[in-house]
């Protein structure tokens, strides 16, 4: 078998996600043991993983199949990732003399797992801080103890500081980071300081003060109830003085009137705050309090900005019989025709010439009376022309509040 330049020398990080357990690695291994499974948590500390226990392995030295399954109970969580490495020990264990017995099958698995060690230590070398060419390597290696290796502004590894400098600088970092939230914490003082003096500024600001009256010769008094935020003063009367004159009487108020009241008036305009009730069409937002009063009740308009008006020219009123009997099956707002009483006419004969109530006419009304079907030859005959039946009025302008 053969293994490819482009076969992996790491698998993963895999991102878990608390339900996936399966996980493939992408090359090759000789033995169960050969694997090194780490799982670096959220808390980015890392767990090396212990086959059995953690996970099983499938796909030894195959090309297809390669796989560890977590056992149960240990899924990768959301916010861990899970590396898979290649750990192949670096041994050669088969061993060759002039008398022993070979064949190419066990030469090339020989041949595959050195090429696999050398795979595995490339991975290693390349995840391996190197130094540029021309670096004293070994110069910068022999130094004091506790020393960390740096890279300086030119790419060359260098000395770093020794645990010491380090500790110190620890130490440095830990005394700033103090001194940070002592002064966020002064800081967040002097705003809560600042808060409650505004707090007290608004109470006293919406505090309120008021006072009583005590008889005669009593001592004044003050007090602060804080649960009502309000200044109570008694104030002792003081003696009473002479009743001064009656003063003039002020003019008569106007009548209140409200959205929606109608009115006749003796003008043929409309007076402020009026319009005329003639069926026109309004704005609901210009008019907003009239529509909140009448609605849609004589007429809806458009449907969504506009609203009609009661159209009350050339009408008599008649209140509204609201349940009373005396007008049933009226709708409020409701307009109703002229109409007359039913009543029944009796005629007797009146000779052999006809006797007229009202005109000397022989032609007839448009009204059909009870026993009256056909032209009479004697008795009475009934006769109107006007279009409606009215008592005496006079015309005047009928207009609405808004």
């Amino acid at each position: 078998m053969t293994i490819p330049a482009t076969e992996p020398f790491i698998s993963g990080p895999y991102t878990g996600n608390g339900v996936t357990v399966q996980f493939d690695y992408g090359f090759r291994i000789y033995a169960e043991t050969e694997l090194k499974v780490v799982r670096k948590n959220a808390d980015d500390t890392l767990t090396v993983l212990a086959r059995t226990t953690d996970y099983t392995v499938a796909g030894v030295n195959q090309d297809t199949g390669r796989q560890i399954t977590l056992t149960a109970g240990n899924k990768l969580p959301t916010g861990a990732t899970l590396t898979i490495e290649p750990n192949i020990t670096l041994s050669q264990d088969r061993p060759f003399s002039d008398q022993t017995s070979t064949n190419l099958n066990e030469i090339e698995t020989i041949a595959d797992k050195t090429t696999s060690m050398v795979r595995q230590l490339k991975g290693l070398f390349d995840r391996t801080p190197i130094a540029r060419p021309g670096n004293e390597v070994n110069e910068i290696l022999i130094g004091n103890d506790s020393e960390v290796l740096m890279w300086d502004a030119n790419g060359n590894i260098v000395p770093g500081p020794n645990g010491d400098k380090i500790a110190n600088a620890q130490t440095y970092a830990e005394t700033a980071l103090a001194s940070k939230n002592s002064a966020a914490t002064s800081e967040a003082n002097a705003a809560t300081s600042e808060a409650n003096a505004a707090t007290s500024l608004a109470e006293l600001q919406a505090s309120t003060a008021s006072a009583t009256t005590l008889t005669p010769g009593s001592s004044a008094t003050a007090s602060y109830d804080s649960n009502t935020n309000n200044f109570a003063f008694g104030i002792p009367k003081g003696d009473v003085g002479p009743t001064g004159p009656t003063g003039p009487t002020g003019p008569t108020g106007p009548a209140g009137s409200m959205p929606g009241q109608t009115a006749m008036f003796a003008m043929n305009t409309a007076p402020t705050g009026w319009l005329k009730a003639n069926g026109a069409t309004i704005s609901r937002t210009t008019y907003s309090d009239l529509f909140a009063a009448i609605g849609t009740t004589f007429g809806a308009g458009d449907g969504s900005t506009t609203f009609q008006l009661p159209d009350l020219r050339g009408e008599f009123l008649r209140s509204w019989d609201d349940g009373r009997g005396a007008d049933s099956g009226r709708g409020f707002g409701s307009t109703q025709s002229h109409d007359w009483k039913s009543f029944t006419l009796n005629s007797g004969a009146g000779g052999s010439s006809t006797t007229y109530m009202g005109k000397s006419t022989t032609s007839y009304g448009s009204r059909n009376f009870t026993g009256m079907n056909s032209a009479p030859t004697t008795g009475i005959r009934l006769k109107w022309d006007t279009s409606e039946i009215r008592p005496r009025n006079v015309a005047l302008l009928a207009c609405i509040k808004y």
